[in-house]
């Protein structure tokens, strides 16, 4: 189901992102560290987790699954976070009613003490029981 939810935004996005990815990686477009950027997000990342998965199915470790998915949570948690803030400003800009730094700076802090808090929280729940009733 978070495939088919989540799957048109990310092909899309990467659509964005890889538009121009050669001139994006080599070009005097774009500043040597965004450069860089580019290539370990477009490039080493993607091949890093086509790597990471066949070696968790051949390690029989299931933790290390556990483990990515707790981490892979952390990560979309603060991208959300990161993305409702944007979207937050671009609507207030778009009605042409700022917010001032300090509304601002207390949004963000509230949006990831709340991102954080709930992840903090599923990791105390799910620690406290064995998801798949197995031992470790």
């Amino acid at each position: 189901m978070a495939n088919a939810i989540n799957h048109p935004h990310f092909a899309h996005s990467y659509q964005i992102f890889h538009r121009d990815f050669r001139r994006k990686i080599s070009g005097p477009d774009y500043p040597r560290v965004l450069r860089l950027r580019f290539i370990a997000v477009g490039i080493a990342a993607p091949i890093v987790l086509v790597l990471f998965f066949p070696a968790c199915v051949m390690s029989g470790d299931p933790r290390i699954l556990g483990l990515a998915g707790n981490l892979m949570a952390f990560v979309v948690g603060w991208h959300y976070v990161k993305q409702g803030y944007g979207m937050l400003m671009v609507d207030a800009a778009l009605k042409r009613r700022f917010f001032s730094a300090s509304e601002k700076k207390i949004l963000l802090v509230n949006s990831y003490t709340g991102w954080l808090f709930s992840w903090l929280a599923i990791n105390v729940a799910t620690s406290e029981r064995s998801l798949w009733e197995l031992d470790y």
